[in-house]
């Protein structure tokens, strides 16, 4: 069975509760096991983003502190690739929520119908987008969600393929020239001889290095630094990012 991570944040726990129930009940009607964190704040929810990423936020609009669409633009900021679903009475807040471009606005009072709408269009989305990388490694077939590359690092013949939250590579027979060019169009670039990044997982860029979300941190040639500096704004603006 497929394996979604989903972070739900609602200062109200008997809300959490409920949203965790119905969001389980849904995606298993998809053949989808829903793996839950729940969180009744902002902060805490932005904390766990620091060190690694989900596919789906639920997120109640009015909290204490950090309200849900603040967090969520921060939460942009740190994981563009995550879906988020709004959870809430405040009605009058759809139109703000447009700016961090949920798939979905649930409403409270109409919770179990909007929580149907809300999954079935993330599984569209979701099945529209999917794009994976067959790949060969240790006597294996191995089909890897693009998505999920974090980088790919050169080692003579063989490429190793790493992951996001796998601590072991994955090693392929092939020339980084082949993998950079069937990559190009998802958003990788090669920013070093023996180096082809998602920029999706770039946190910084730097001077002779690059920065990855996970804290990992890989050379820069100094010959491909201002590529991957215009590339990578570009990237983030089409991601509905702020670039300046």
């Amino acid at each position: 069975m497929e394996t979604i991570k989903v972070r739900i944040c609602d200062d109200d726990k008997f809300a959490v509760g409920a949203v965790q129930g119905a969001v389980v009940s849904a995606f298993e009607k998809y053949g989808v096991r829903a793996e839950t964190e729940l969180f009744s704040d902002g902060a805490s929810l932005l904390e766990a983003f620091r060190t690694s990423g989900c596919d789906l936020c639920l997120l109640d609009v009015d909290m204490p502190g950090e309200d849900g669409i603040r967090c969520a633009q921060k939460l942009r900021q740190e994981r563009a690739d995550t879906e988020i679903i709004f959870v809430s009475n405040c009605e009058n807040r759809v139109f703000d929520s447009f700016r961090v471009e949920p798939i979905a606005f649930v409403r409270k009072n109409r919770f179990f119908a909007d929580m149907t709408d809300a999954i079935a269009t993330y599984m569209g989305r979701k099945n529209k987008h999917r794009r994976s990388l067959a790949v060969k490694s240790g006597g294996e077939i191995v089909n890897l969600p693009i998505d999920d590359i974090v980088y790919i690092e050169g080692a003579l013949a063989k490429q190793h393929i790493h992951v996001r939250g796998k601590k072991e590579y994955f090693s392929i027979s092939s020339s980084m020239k082949a993998l950079e060019e069937a990559l190009e169009e998802y958003g990788f670039l090669r920013i070093h001889n023996g180096f082809l990044v998602n920029l999706l997982s770039v946190a910084a860029i730097r001077a002779d290095e690059v920065e990855l979300k996970d804290g990992t941190t890989l050379p820069l040639a100094r010959g491909r630094a201002q590529a991957t500096r215009e590339k990578f704004l570009v990237m983030m603006h089409k991601s509905g990012n702020i670039t300046f």
